[in-house]
């Protein structure tokens, strides 16, 4: 196995904030950090870093979970069209999630079609 480099943590823009963030979740070039990934992710405006951290609060893996939060980082992606943040909007709206996420089925369908229009146009 080659050894691992050292990622540059300097730089401080979106996509190499997110592509840091990548490594340390993956342990790619890097040791294996959720929490320095978290980091990174949090300095990033770009949709993939606002999904992943939405389903990371979603999910409380590494942090406390949020569904508040999760559901204001899913909504920030889904601005910027994100197609995964888009569906899981689409889900969540449609099929309510606890006390957390009333089921909203005009929600549900504006989420819907906005990704049908992500494959249209």
């Amino acid at each position: 196995m080659p050894p691992k480099r050292k990622i540059s943590e300097t730089k401080n823009n979106d996509e190499e904030n997110l592509m840091i963030a990548k490594c340390y979740l993956n342990g790619t070039y890097h040791s294996k950090d959720p929490y320095k990934a978290i980091e990174f992710l949090n300095k990033s405006n770009n949709p993939e870093a606002k999904y992943m951290l939405a389903y990371i609060y979603f999910a409380g893996k590494y942090v406390n979970k949020d569904i508040k939060k999760a559901l204001e980082l899913f909504e920030a992606a889904a601005k910027c069209k994100h197609e995964d943040a888009l569906n899981k909007l689409s889900f969540l709206y449609r099929e309510g999630y606890g006390d957390d996420i009333k089921q909203d089925q005009k929600k549900a369908l504006k989420y819907s079609k906005l990704v049908n229009e992500l494959f249209i146009s």
